[in-house]
């Protein structure tokens, strides 16, 4: 059975597949520049290929393929977080629909969101790979 990402269970199964990645992540392990959950998630309350937490310190994904966490890019003073979620949803949306692996995908989210709280504005797809290169590069400015 085909199923989208995300959105193929009730509610109460998504909230209840949501808290068991985020009680599984208690077992993290440093993993290069990222964190990988060490400690299996399987997801047998539902069909959706993955699970995807968003905290104000970074993302996590959790699939079949494993879990991923990226940390960042935190901003100290953001200038609105009204909408910040959303964009966040959309990259990651944009990451699934250009398909790409868990990372990419929370790459594309937390780019999304970190443009946003800094620009007060969508990214565009240009400005998203600019924010991208300049936090990979670790200039990353508060605002846009």
């Amino acid at each position: 059975m085909n199923s989208l990402p995300w959105f193929a269970c009730s509610n109460n199964q998504s909230t209840a597949a949501t808290e068991h990645a985020y009680l599984t992540a208690k077992g993290v392990k440093q993993f290069g520049g990222m964190r990988e959950y060490r400690g299996a998630l399987t997801l047998p309350l539902c069909d959706v290929d993955r699970v995807v937490v968003h905290p104000n310190d970074g993302a996590a994904c959790a699939s079949n393929d494993g879990c991923v966490y990226i940390p960042g890019p935190y901003c100290l003073e953001p200038l609105t977080s009204i909408g910040a979620g959303d964009n966040f949803g959309a990259g990651c949306l944009a990451g699934v629909l250009s398909r790409l692996d868990d990372v990419g995908v929370l790459l594309g989210g937390v780019c999304a969101s970190g443009h946003f709280v800094r620009a007060g504005r969508s990214p565009s797809g240009h400005q998203l790979q600019e924010f991208a290169s300049s936090w990979l590069a670790g200039s990353l400015p508060e605002r846009l």
